[in-house]
């Protein structure tokens, strides 16, 4: 078992002193299983200029509060760890699980839900709350095969007036896959990796003329990736196709057909905005001898 703890002391020239507490729990329940356990709290300052670029990348009135406080934030956690590995084989893998529990204070968050005229950009003096359940399991076949499955559970959201006000562009459900095969007795590799988002909160539309109106939810979507690779001593060579499904968002752009009129707005781009891509390319691996 390993037991760590932290205080950090911070003095800002603005907003004096700060402490920051953390501690960290380790235990080996049994060979090829850790279970760790943290909690902790944190601060910082905020640029929103440099932080949410997109803002300015929209029609919409920026409305900046002055004299933006730092945010705080408490959070804990919990990870289980299990390595394993498959008698008389070669095959071997990890087993993963953790879960984050992260509450905000003065939050900074661009609001775009309250008036579809107008970003707010504020300290939210509303809780709001971060739950994040993350399980991953992966599997190595003699070096030859190797797949990964992750999975992520996003729950984001503030309180208002007694009401859970689910924040935007974080889909509550993501899927990741991945294979890479490695034939022994062939210099190639192929790669292939599927990604799979959720319906995700989209900024509020209704204010706007009804032909510019957009759902409040995005649609789910996936995205695959291919990429095969040859190898020699030096040489690498590599083709691949990006996004091969072709799947793209109809019309992401808001007012696309002005971009200088007042309903220009980019803050609804959820997805992919270009097809299907192929690319080749090749690598040199330069070696050099270092003596001295």
């Amino acid at each position: 078992m390993t037991l760590l703890t932290g205080l950090r002391a911070d003095h800002h020239q603005k907003h004096g002193a700060v402490l920051t507490p953390r501690i960290l729990f380790r235990y080996e329940a049994w060979p090829g299983t850790i279970l760790r356990i943290n909690a902790g709290s944190g601060w910082r300052t905020a640029n929103p200029w440099s932080e949410y670029q997109n803002m300015m990348s929209s029609s919409r009135h920026i409305v900046m509060q002055n004299d933006l406080e730092p945010e705080r934030a408490f959070n804990t956690g919990l990870n289980i760890t299990h390595k394993y590995v498959i008698p008389q084989t070669n095959w071997n893998g990890f087993l993963t699980a953790e879960y984050y529990y992260t509450e905000f204070f003065n939050q900074i968050f661009p609001d775009y839900l309250t008036n579809s005229a107008q970003i707010v950009v504020q300290n939210n003096r509303h809780p709001s709350f971060s739950n994040t359940l993350q399980a991953e399991a992966t599997l190595n076949a003699s070096s030859v095969w190797e797949w990964k499955l992750g999975y992520v559970y996003l729950d984001v959201y503030r309180m208002e007036s007694g009401l859970k006000q689910e924040l935007p562009f974080n889909p509550r459900n993501r899927i990741l896959g991945t294979m890479s095969h490695r034939p022994k007795r062939l210099p190639i590799q192929v790669d292939i990796n599927v990604h799979h988002y959720g319906p995700q909160r989209m900024p509020e539309t209704r204010d706007l003329p009804e032909e510019l109106q957009r759902p409040d939810f995005s649609q789910p979507f996936q995205v695959i990736n291919a990429q095969l690779s040859y190898r020699s001593k030096r040489w690498e060579v590599y083709v691949g196709c990006e996004n091969v499904a072709d799947f793209r968002q109809i019309r992401p752009i808001i007012g696309w057909q002005q971009p200088f009129g007042r309903f220009f707005d980019t803050s609804s781009v959820w997805g992919p905005t270009r097809g299907r891509e192929f690319y080749l390319g090749m690598r040199y691996v330069v070696k050099r001898n270092i003596s001295g």
